[in-house]
């Protein structure tokens, strides 16, 4: 009942500026399409994959101390704690690579959002628009006239922005 009180009084409030310049972006499209993010996405791929190399390489090393000892008939008890070290310290480092990961996308993603708001801001400004709503497919936007979907626009605004190029 609360969602629909409030969107009612989102209604009633873009209604009353119906003079106002209103548009919306596709949230979704647009940070899909923002050049920012495929740098940051290649980026992040190739630390990802490099972490990645050194698990495997270490995996590698713990393997093969496993196929020596299983060759052997009687395993020492200081070649049986080094293995355990090594396993466990395989797994550690495992499971930091993937906490820092998440936290990369995390920071990532802050960095592109905020860079993007900026945009959107300039861009509203630029052209004379009093709103810029979101569509995410979560409801925030129920219905919006194609007519009004300048996600396309936004995002060569936005790409030529990261650029570095100058817009009018």
């Amino acid at each position: 009942m609360k969602l629909l009180i409030k969107l009612l009084f989102v209604v009633a409030f873009f209604s009353s500026c119906s003079g106002d310049k209103l548009a919306y972006v596709d949230i979704a499209k647009l940070f899909e399409s923002f050049n920012y993010k495929k740098v940051l996405t290649k980026e992040y791929d190739q630390i990802k994959m490099s972490r990645q190399r050194i698990i495997d390489s270490l995996e590698y090393d713990l393997n093969r101390m496993a196929t020596e000892i299983e060759k052997k008939s009687k395993i020492d008890k200081n070649t049986e704690v080094e293995f355990e070290e090594k396993r466990k310290r395989v797994y550690t480092i495992e499971k930091q690579y993937e906490e820092d990961n998440q936290i990369l996308i995390t920071s990532y993603n802050e960095k592109i959002i905020t860079q993007l708001n900026s945009y959107i801001k300039e861009y509203g400004k630029k052209n004379g628009y009093k709103f810029i709503l979101g569509t995410d497919n979560k409801g925030t936007l129920l219905y919006g006239d194609e007519g009004l979907d300048i996600t396309d626009k936004v995002t060569i605004y936005v790409n030529d922005r990261f650029q570095g190029e100058r817009v009018k």
